[in-house]
């Protein structure tokens, strides 16, 4: 299947797509509906010439981006939304 991004590197934008709150459509299900607004976001960002979209809930905090889950190490320890 090979990488899904570039391994030196990526350009990232906000995307101004939100994700669904578990209360709009049940999302754990991993119902084809569902990834809907992952594939808009994904396409906003190549339309804007970036690379992949970091999608943000309803809260306004990043969640994930179009088709990956966000992790982050902060003083060694692996954080995810």
């Amino acid at each position: 299947m090979g990488e899904y991004l570039a391994g030196d590197g990526v350009s990232v934008c906000q995307s101004s797509w939100t994700r669904p709150e578990d209360r709009s459509i049940p999302l754990r299900g991993k119902m084809i509906g569902s990834y809907l607004s992952s594939s808009l976001a994904k396409s906003e960002a190549l339309n804007r010439g970036f690379d992949e979209a970091l999608i943000m809930n309803s809260q306004g905090k990043i969640c994930e981006g179009s088709a990956m889950n966000i992790f982050i190490v902060r003083d060694g320890i692996l954080i995810t939304p």
